[in-house]
C-alpha cells in the first residue's frame, strides 16, 4: 500500500497541473505531433496500406481515442505526440512492452531512440488503445524544459521553430513501411 500511496502522491501533481484552457496555443502539444505523422503519411511509400487517426479530447482523460477504440478490433498504433526542436527522439509504452514494435522502431530509427516506460502522470492516446488490446507505442521529442512549456502560454510558435518535425517523421514513415 505504501508504494501505491507514493505512487499517486508523486503522480497526482502532473495531472492536477494538466488542465484545458486557453493559455497555450499547443505548438508543441500538439501541433508538432499533428505535423510529424501528416509529413510521415505523405513520405510513406503508395502501395503500404495505414490509418491516420487524429482524435480529440486527449486532456480529458484520452475520451477521443477510448471512444474511437470500443469500436475498432485492435491492431498497431504509433502514436506521436510532442516533437519538440531539442531534445531525445523518445519511444514511451505502458502496461507491458510491445518488444517487437520497439525494435522495430529503433532499427529504423534516424537516431538511437531513448525507449521508456510512460512517466507517471503523462497521457499519451496510446495508452488508450494499449488499454483496449493494441500493440501501441508514443514517439515523442523532447526533455523536461518541453515538458515545462506544455499548457502554458509558452507552447506557443515563438517558441518552436519545428526542427525535430522531420525526424520524427523519418521514423514514422520508415516504421510504417517496415511494418506494412
Amino acid at each position: 500500500w505504501w508504494v501505491a500511496l507514493l505512487l499517486a502522491a508523486l503522480g497526482a501533481p502532473p495531472v492536477l497541473a494538466s488542465v484545458v484552457g486557453t493559455r497555450s496555443d499547443g505548438a508543441v502539444d500538439n501541433a508538432s505531433g499533428v505535423a510529424a505523422v501528416l509529413a510521415a503519411a505523405v513520405a510513406v511509400r503508395p502501395e503500404s496500406m495505414f490509418g491516420v487517426l487524429l482524435p480529440s479530447a486527449e486532456e480529458l482523460g484520452l475520451a477521443g481515442a477510448r471512444a474511437w477504440a470500443r469500436d475498432v478490433r485492435p491492431g498497431t498504433a504509433l502514436n506521436c505526440d510532442g516533437v519538440d526542436d531539442a531534445g531525445e527522439l523518445t519511444i514511451m509504452y505502458s502496461g507491458a512492452a510491445p518488444t517487437p514494435l520497439i525494435q522495430t522502431l529503433a532499427t529504423v530509427a534516424p537516431r538511437p531512440p531513448r525507449v521508456r516506460r510512460m512517466p507517471l502522470g503523462l497521457l499519451t492516446d496510446s495508452v488508450a488503445l494499449a488499454d483496449r488490446g493494441w500493440t501501441a507505442l508514443t514517439v515523442s521529442r523532447g526533455s523536461l524544459a518541453t515538458l515545462r512549456r506544455i499548457h502554458t502560454p509558452h507552447d506557443s510558435l515563438a517558441t518552436l521553430r519545428g526542427e525535430g518535425i522531420d525526424e520524427v517523421a523519418t521514423l514514422l514513415a520508415r516504421a510504417v513501411e517496415a511494418l506494412a
